[in-house]
């Protein structure tokens, strides 16, 4: 009958009873394969670490709600634009900028004017930006008015023309007069 041969002691001196992390008395502590078994450990953390930092962004994304979704744009913020582009532009006398807001027919009527001067000095002072406010807009096919205010200024109501797909400030058809008060909505 033969026997089975001994295993060799192991290189590193051993307690009675191995070391306690290890019941079979196998695997001392400080070695590559018990520091192994504390991967799954570490990986876990870190795994819940990073699932509760996506949560909370998460939490943070819906709480911010609408605000970080773009306002949708529609004729109504196009023509707010518009007027607040043409207020900017008629204030600081910017002649070709005027052109470019205004529909064809008033562009023509407006360099036919004795005051038209196609390429003025810039403003040596331009004037600070005032608030201007359109409400009441009103969009009907390719046509549109809104009641526009501006402070130590009379409402007046501007009406507006789709060319090319882009609205333009024109005056109301039949009628190349300037703007007229705006009328109290009830």
């Amino acid at each position: 009958m033969s026997q089975d041969p001994v295993p060799p002691p192991p290189p590193w001196p051993m307690p009675p009873g191995g070391p306690p992390s290890d019941p079979a008395g196998t695997v001392p502590p400080s070695t590559p394969a018990a520091r192994w078994r504390s991967v799954p450990v570490v990986a876990a953390v870190l795994v819940g670490v990073v699932l509760l930092t996506a949560c909370g962004f998460g939490v943070y994304l819906l709480a911010r709600g609408d605000a970080a979704q773009p306002a949708p744009v529609t004729d109504e913020t196009r023509i707010r634009g518009l007027v607040e582009d043409f207020a900017a532009a008629v204030d600081q006398r910017r002649q070709s900028s005027i052109l470019d807001l205004l529909c064809t027919e008033e562009a023509e009527e407006f360099q036919a004017d004795d005051d038209f001067e196609p390429s003025p000095e810039p403003l040596a002072d331009p004037p600070s930006a005032r608030p201007v406010t359109a409400t009441d807009i009103r969009v009907l096919g390719d046509t549109a008015t809104a009641a526009v205010s501006r402070p130590g200024q009379q409402d007046v109501t501007l009406s507006f023309r789709k060319e090319n797909g882009a609205w333009k400030v024109c005056a109301p058809a039949g009628d190349a007069s300037t703007p007229t008060p705006a009328t109290p909505s009830n």
